[in-house]
This record gives C-alpha cells, structure tokens and sequence, in this order.
C-alpha cells in the first residue's frame, strides 16, 4: 500500500533538504514550505526535484518584469513541478541522443525491460500515473507523443504545509474565549493557520461529575487566498461563514494582487489534464498524473483537500491518494513566533541536477540591473525550458513566439479549453504575457 511508503518519501526529502547548503533557508525566525516530487519505480523510490518557497510576483511587478525570464510564482508546491519538468525534458533528450533512461522508452521504438518482478510499493500495477486520464486529456492528435514512462513509474507529491487556497478552508472548534485560548488571524501573506480539530467534551448530568467544560465554538481554517472576480465570493461572516468553498483563488499577499492561481486551483487543472504540461504533452503518450500527494502536516483535512483537488469539478478529475504523515516534520514549518522567508530554493537531482536559491523569482546574488543578463535567469524560467523543449523536439525550432510554441499542443489546448469551459470564473490569462521572442535563446 501507498500509505507503507508515506513515511519514507517525508524523509527522503527532508533528509535531502537538511544535507543542502545554507543558500536559499530560512534564516532564525522564518518559516517556509518544503515539497518534494518522489518518483517510484520496482520497490524503489527516487527523489526528482526539491522546493521550497512561499511567495509570488504582484501583478505590477509581473507586468514591468521581463517576459519569460523570471519566476512569476514561487510557492514550494509549484516550483518543484518545474523542477520535475525540466528532468523529464532531460529524460527525453537523454532518449532522442541513444542515452539510456531506468525511466523513460521510446513509443514504439523498445520494449520495457523484464525488472523486478516483485509487486511494486503500494501493491497492485496501476496505468501509467495511477489512473486511466480523463477523456480529450491526451496529447497526440497533431504530434505523435514520442515517449512513454515504463509501466510502473509513479510519482508522489510531498508538501510540509497544505496547498494555499480551497484546500485550506475547513471546520476547525476554537476554545472559548474564557479559557484565554481563542484563536486570532495574524494576515499572514502566506495561510492564516487555525488550530487543530478539537473534540466537543461529553455532556452528562451526573451530579456527582464535574461540571462539563463550555462547548467549543465552531470556526472556519482561513486562507489569504482571494477569489477571483466573477465568481462566488467570500461572505466574510463570523466564524464558519467568513468563506465559501470552492471557488478560484488567487495566491495570498498584500498590496497589488497577484495573477498567480493558488496552488489548490492548479493542482486540481493537473489532475485533470496532467502535470507534464502544454509542451510536454506534445512529447508523451498520454498524460502525467500523481499517485499520492502527502501532507506533512497537523493541519490536514482530508475532506477540504478531496473537494479542492477533484470534487469541486464537474468533469472528470483523477484524484490522487491524499494521505497526512505526522511521524517526522519539517524543521521550519509555520509557528506563531516566525515570519514567512523572501527566499526560495529548487532542486533538481541527476547527472544534469542542479540547484538554484531565488529571491523576487530571480537567481539570488544579481542586482536589479543586471536582470538583463540570462544566467541571472533560472533554468526553469519559461525561456530555459522552451529551449530546453526545442533541443528535444527540433521541428519545432523555427517557432520563434513562446505563445505560438504553447499553441502548438493542439490536443492539449482543447482539453485546457474544456476544462476552463467547466469551470467558468477560471481567469482566462492575458495573452501578451506569453508573447515574447525565442531567437534570443538560440
């Protein structure tokens, strides 16, 4: 079973991130949020990319940066899902160069080698990521996918903190307030965390007992993630109607609003269309789906996370394990006397790894003005991995637009269409944010 291996994914990445040099941790008194994308394969499991991070650009500072260069959301959450990406973009031109993959086949070019013939970890062989995909999810009506995982390969989500947005929104009982114990929200630029599920005590009228305590007052988890125009909106009541559930979010922060969806909205559009994305889906069979994603939390309902991850979709949506692993915790997880880091941190293992420390979704140690200068730009930047994208896939180098190069994946694009036609209040994106030159990364 899955749930065998929940403890030993949590400590796979947080021993990785302890044996990580100090560049991009937190320092004395900051928090931040650990994830961590595990990769299994024959009863053996492999970390593929780290992250850490709790921030996102504002809208203005979106606008006025250079396009494709830089990092517009930093969540750990969403950073490692770039940072997966980019080794599989490694893992296919490894392929296309006559290298070969543990991981990755040629469609049609060989047959998976016999292996282990043991049951894998979590028992019974599941389709390639867990589940057949969702219908009109496939990438290969105008470009035959061109690489398939071997039969057996999952991968696992770990996050040391539940996804900002919907999947933080849950019943919580407060202490009374005679107790002194009742709980405030700080306007944090992260989650406003509340206090554990407690249990209302037992009522008796035995007068012989003690007297029973108060009952404790029902409240709501609260986020910072704001909904979207357009939608359903928070009521901003007292207690367990100050939110609605279910609608989309943009990222928490102060000031100027982010463009940035919340990392619960873009969890659930993977488990609809798949992780890999609009440009890897022209290079793979079929989509991309995680087995299990694992909370390293206290603060973990299963009910929100089921509604935000699947059950808020009308369609079809694959819903990953969700499983809550308390046995080990991450070192600077949330606490009342920390404030939230600036920095951020990804990742990427393998022969052509690498890892990268952010502040303001550029490589820590640039200054402002020498922005302009690509290796002040990370690798997972949109600009790096489109060209990482064309070294594999050369037919497509003469595209020169990154907006008409994402086009490209028709099938994609339709499956993103209806997805976005199921969800009406999903903010269509501003399509000159994607309207920059390739020619300079040639």
């Amino acid at each position: 079973m899955i749930e065998e291996n929940c403890e030993k994914i949590a400590r796979l990445c947080l021993d990785k991130f302890k044996k990580l040099p100090k560049q991009g941790k937190p320092t004395a008194g900051q928090w931040t949020v650990l994830a961590g994308l595990v990769l299994e394969y024959e009863n053996r499991l492999h970390l593929i990319s780290l992250a850490t991070g709790t921030k996102c650009l504002s809208g203005e500072e979106r606008w006025k940066a250079a396009k494709g260069t830089i990092l517009n959301d930093s969540h750990a959450e969403i950073l490692v899902r770039r940072g997966f990406l980019y080794w599989l973009l490694l893992q296919f031109k490894l392929k296309e160069e006559g290298g070969e993959s543990p991981f990755v086949i040629k469609v049609g070019g060989e047959e998976p080698p016999a292996g282990d013939k043991e049951p894998p970890i979590g028992g019974v062989e599941p389709p390639v990521g867990g589940e057949d995909p969702p219908a009109g999810a496939s990438g290969e009506e105008l470009l035959e996918g061109k690489f398939e995982l071997r039969a057996g390969v999952r991968f696992h989500l770990y996050s040391s903190h539940p996804p900002c947005g919907d999947a933080s929104i849950f019943n919580i009982h407060e202490q009374p307030e005679s107790n002194g114990t009742e709980r405030t929200d700080a306007g944090d630029v992260n989650e406003n965390i509340g206090d554990p599920l407690a249990i209302t005590p037992k009522q008796t009228t035995d007068e012989n007992k003690e007297p029973p305590l108060k009952k404790l007052k029902l409240d709501t988890n609260r986020t910072g993630a704001k909904c979207v125009l357009g939608g359903k909106m928070d009521p901003e009541g007292e207690g367990v109607q100050y939110h609605s559930t279910g609608p989309i979010r943009t990222k928490p922060g102060r000031g100027d609003r982010t463009l940035s969806l919340s990392c619960s909205d873009k969890i659930l559009k993977w488990n609809v269309l798949g992780i890999q994305g609009s440009l890897l889906s022209m290079l793979v069979k079929e989509p991309i789906f995680l087995s299990s994603i694992i909370i390293g939390s206290r603060h973990f309902n299963l009910e929100s996370c089921e509604r935000a991850f699947s059950g808020r979709y009308p369609g079809t949506a694959h819903l990953p394990n969700l499983l809550q692993c308390m046995e080990v915790e991450f070192e600077y997880m949330k606490t009342d006397d920390r404030v939230p880091s600036h920095d951020s941190l990804l990742l990427v293992t393998g022969e052509q790894g690498f890892k990268e420390a952010y502040v303001s979704g550029f490589k820590q140690g640039w200054s402002k003005k020498k922005l302009s200068n690509p290796k002040s730009w990370s690798l997972v930047s949109q600009k790096n991995m489109a060209k990482l994208f064309k070294s594999v896939y050369p037919s497509l180098s003469n595209i020169d637009k990154y907006s008409d190069l994402k086009h490209t994946s028709a099938a994609y694009n339709k499956a993103k269409a209806d997805f976005k036609a199921n969800m009406p209040s999903w903010p269509p994106k501003d399509t000159s944010l994607a309207n920059f030159s390739l020619l300079d990364m040639e």
